[in-house]
């Protein structure tokens, strides 16, 4: 009977799974999602982490909350200034995903976002590349969008200490004080020198070639492609 009651359970929440997953992808879409974008708006970008994940939790401390970290910037930037939100695409995967996502992400989080001003939420088959390009600024717990931003010229604030972290053009976001905010403020209006840039990215990968280690990890696991 054991046996048979859990067999019925993890039925039971795989279904519940799978149907959550789908529901959820298409009301994200079609109801909370702008059906266009507008690239020459000035916006920050924020890129939502998947859940459950380290890099969120325990990683993003008091912001594993990712709304409570889109509230602080709104509260730190001009209300003119847009915020367009993208869902992480594994949130809505269903093959080889993790059972423990149906309790995670529900549509509370995508209702409370469209309560904030200038906040919108972007589909998903949005290339990343193209939100990055145009943003002020990439926003994220710490995912590698944040990485990419730095890359292609862009200032990066993440709310927990990534590999990246350290480098110049990124801030590191622990607390949501008065100061914080300012920070956060100053940051966006900071301006970059490209040509300076491009020296510390490759003073920065320089330095970090000494502390990697190659190896092939996990080489037969299909991973959905992350962005």
């Amino acid at each position: 009977f054991v046996k048979t009651n859990y067999r019925f359970t993890e039925i039971k929440l795989l279904t519940l799974f799978i149907f959550k997953k789908i529901f959820n992808k298409f009301l994200y879409n079609f109801y909370f999602s702008s059906k266009k974008i507008k690239f020459n708006k000035k916006y920050i970008y924020f890129s939502l982490g998947y859940e459950p994940e380290g890099t969120n939790c325990p990683t993003g401390g008091i912001f594993q909350d990712q709304l409570k970290a889109i509230k602080l910037i709104r509260k730190s930037i001009n209300d003119e200034i847009f915020i367009y939100v993208k869902e992480h695409p594994s949130q809505f995967h269903i093959k080889d995903m993790p059972l423990d996502g149906y309790f995670y992400k529900n549509l509370s989080l995508y209702k409370n976002l469209q309560k904030i001003k200038n906040v919108i939420m972007v589909k998903t088959n949005t290339k990343s590349e193209d939100l990055i390009e145009n943003a002020e600024v990439t926003c994220t717990i710490s995912s590698t969008a944040g990485w990419e931003s730095l890359m292609v010229g862009k200032k990066s604030l993440i709310f927990s200490y990534a590999w990246y972290s350290y480098h110049k053009n990124c801030l590191v976001v622990r607390d949501g004080s008065n100061l914080t905010q300012k920070k956060i403020k100053n940051f966006i209006n900071k301006k970059i020198n490209l040509k300076e840039l491009h020296k510390d990215n490759k003073k920065f990968i320089n330095n970090l070639a000494n502390k990697f280690l190659l190896g092939d990890f996990w080489p037969k696991l299909y991973s959905p492609k992350n962005l």
